[in-house]
């Protein structure tokens, strides 16, 4: 049975929100959030296994900047993993790696952003939701994709896991990409659309299920395919007239046709013609239309859909089948949908989250959850944590043979990682001038713990 449960002591801060600081770039994970604000630095929230914030540890926390860096421009978040690029166009991964998926040539683990190869014309980037591949599109528009490849979602003909990035093909025509747990959407910049990996509860689109397909081919005869989003095993599509498309699995009414039937191919949902942003995790989607208005629907058992419902049912009967408007009067400009919570970024540059808080929303998980969306961070309270964050420094950097630390706070322990994650060298009560000289070549993690407890990361370089 489904119940209103709006936490009564939160609801203040839905009126909250002035003029904020976030950039249009926002990541909801499974347990975690990402954020990148409008200076440019890149901040974390949450849940923290597998290194998925970056910070150096797998400690879970609230809201904190990861690093000095201002050039952060685009970011995925996956359950498991983080792939990014910078306004450089280099290309930026860390948290788990079982499958390859960082893309670093190796399966290590890393719990803070490492640069993958040397390229600098990485234009944007993709995971799947579930942590287990990644993918991308250069700015000269050829595709690639690293990661698990046990049925063919990688694209390159083979079921081999790929711990590189590796081209797709050698099409450079490549506009936009979208990932599920074992299948792959892009389209070109002709407007066809492709698909590609395992094509259960017709994921692909192409007509039938249970279908392994090695490499891109094109889902029907259609050049005017616009964006597009996958979930576990749905796909979503927007084409340029404004309609929104759907196919695969349907079990949660994820696909927002009405109805728990999976779908082989494309259907339209609904008649609006004024779609320009879809976002889908698991079971659940978000979509955006021209005038700024928020649409939601699939599973809610965590309260993710953002209409103030939770379902609390043993058979997923609360699920929302169809898109309703959770806007309540705001307009956004970005949508970022999770496994049990989402964010969005509003008009005024607030970021708004709702589903389940494992410090997903940049606060206490031990703050109960909201079912509608809700403003949280105080950018100008961040301002001062942010100031608080930056007041020790570093250098030279890079670095030969020693680095120097200012401080207005004792430090109480350092550690340096490198690439590979490894703690190289744990100082208790360190000088503020440290003997680097015996590392090798490369790039490290300086993880700095304060008298107060607090913490800050920092990377450099070794000469």
């Amino acid at each position: 049975m489904r119940k209103i449960l709006l936490p009564l002591l939160l609801l203040p801060f839905i009126g909250f929100a002035q003029n904020g600081c976030w950039k249009e770039t926002v990541a909801a994970g499974s347990f975690n959030s990402a954020f990148i604000k409008a200076d440019g630095t890149l901040w974390t929230t949450g849940y923290n296994q597998y290194g998925i914030l970056g910070d150096g540890t797998t400690n879970s926390n609230t809201l904190q900047k990861i690093g000095l860096a201002n050039d952060w421009k685009k970011i995925s978040m996956s359950f498991r993993h983080v792939i990014a690029v910078k306004t450089n166009g280099t290309l930026w991964a860390w948290g788990n790696n079982e499958y390859g998926n960082l893309g670093d040539g190796t399966n290590i683990q890393k719990n803070y952003p490492i640069q993958i190869g040397n390229d600098t014309n990485w234009n944007m980037v993709i995971t799947d939701y579930s942590g287990y591949s990644s993918g991308a599109i250069k700015s000269d528009g050829t595709l690639w994709r690293w990661g698990k490849n046990d049925v063919g979602q990688i694209g390159d003909g083979t079921t081999v896991d790929k711990n590189i990035p590796i081209q797709i093909g050698v099409d450079n025509n490549w506009t936009k990409i979208a990932i599920g747990e074992k299948h792959t959407l892009a389209i070109k910049s002709d407007g066809t659309l492709w698909t590609w990996g395992f094509n259960g509860w017709g994921a692909l689109g192409l007509g039938n299920s249970y279908y392994y397909q090695y490499t891109p081919i094109q889902l029907g005869t259609s050049n005017d395919w616009l964006e597009i989003s996958a979930g576990q095993s749905s796909s979503y599509a927007i084409k340029s007239n404004g309609t929104l498309w759907a196919w695969g699995q349907n079990d949660k009414g994820q696909l927002g046709d009405g109805s728990t039937v999976d779908k082989m191919i494309p259907i339209q949902i609904g008649n609006d013609n004024n779609w320009i942003s879809i976002s889908a995790n698991y079971e659940n989607c978000l979509g955006l239309k021209n005038d700024g208005s928020l649409w939601s629907w699939g599973q809610n058992t965590s309260g993710q859909i953002g209409n103030g419902l939770k379902d609390n049912s043993n058979d997923y009967s609360g699920s929302i089948l169809s898109p309703i408007n959770i806007s309540n009067g705001r307009t956004y400009t970005k949508i970022s949908c999770g496994t049990s919570h989402s964010n969005a970024i509003d008009s005024q540059n607030n970021v708004y989250s709702w589903g389940s808080n494992s410090g997903s929303y940049g606060i206490s998980p031990n703050i109960a959850p909201v079912f509608i969306p809700t403003n949280f961070i105080n950018c100008n309270t961040l301002s001062l944590k942010e100031e608080n964050l930056t007041i020790s420094k570093i250098y030279p950097n890079p670095s030969r043979d020693y680095i120097n630390f200012e401080s207005k706070k004792e430090i109480l322990q350092l550690k340096i990682y490198d690439s590979t994650g490894k703690i190289v060298s744990n100082k208790n009560l360190p000088n503020k001038r440290i003997d680097v000289s015996f590392l090798q070549k490369g790039n490290y993690l300086i993880f700095i713990k304060f008298e107060d407890n607090t913490t800050n990361s920092y990377h450099f370089i070794k000469e």
